[in-house]
């Protein structure tokens, strides 16, 4: 929102800049010619002190002219600058949303020994997400906002990729937040550690890690961009 107002600030003053520049050059032009329809009724003398005192006044009148316009070629300038970086780092976020970029970062892993189900897993990912991870994967498997994990007979799939134990869960984000909210009591590891009991499950702090491409495909069948 303030975003938006600050754009919308920097373009009206863009246009009142180039209206005053437009207005100076219609005010000359007009006093010009109002001035040599005057010095036709004026004596010789009185006329070359009058088409002196034009000149002077042209000369001030473009200097401010540039002036303008040299004010006017900045702000255009600056605010092409400032919307194309503005573009770049939107489409940038979007990368990352979306897995299409490999990113890195400090977080938390928790390694699941044994099997669990797809219900299960997809608690670790809710209470990830909603400690504020930015990033996530399953055993190499980068996760998106369209993903889904489901039960096979042996194991686990996450979009179109078969996964087996042992699982491993990465996200990057604030470690501390996350490991909290996993470790928590009444939380889904002490759950599944008391679900499983021979199976060793851990959440580890890992400093940098780094998370690959999401490798599934992004298919629209009904949404439209809207026009």
């Amino acid at each position: 929102m303030f975003k938006m107002k600050g754009k919308f600030t920097v373009w009206v003053q863009v246009g009142i800049l180039g209206l005053v520049v437009g207005v100076l050059g219609v005010t000359q032009f007009r006093t010009q010619n109002n001035i040599i329809k005057a010095l036709q009724a004026e004596s010789p003398v009185n006329q070359a002190q009058a088409i002196s005192n034009l000149l002077e006044a042209n000369t001030a009148l473009d200097r401010e002219v540039s002036s303008l316009e040299e004010q006017l070629a900045k702000y255009r300038q600056g605010l092409d600058r400032s919307g194309l970086a503005a573009l770049v780092a939107d489409l940038n976020r979007l990368k990352v949303l979306n897995g299409l970029v490999e990113v890195w970062g400090p977080g938390v892993e928790v390694a699941v020994g044994g099997p669990v189900l797809a219900e299960e897993a997809h608690d670790i990912i809710n209470e990830l997400r909603n400690a504020g991870a930015e990033a996530l994967s399953i055993s190499g498997q980068r996760l998106v906002a369209t993903s889904v994990v489901r039960q096979d007979r042996d194991g686990l799939i996450v979009d179109s990729a078969a996964l087996r134990p042992p699982y491993v869960f990465q996200a990057i984000g604030d470690v501390q937040t996350m490991e909290v909210a996993l470790e928590r009591k009444g939380g889904i590891i002490p759950l599944l550690r008391y679900t499983y009991p021979d199976s060793k499950i851990t959440v580890t702090r890992v400093t940098r890690m780094v998370l690959s491409v999401y490798q599934g495909r992004y298919v629209y069948r009904f949404a439209r961009q809207a026009e």
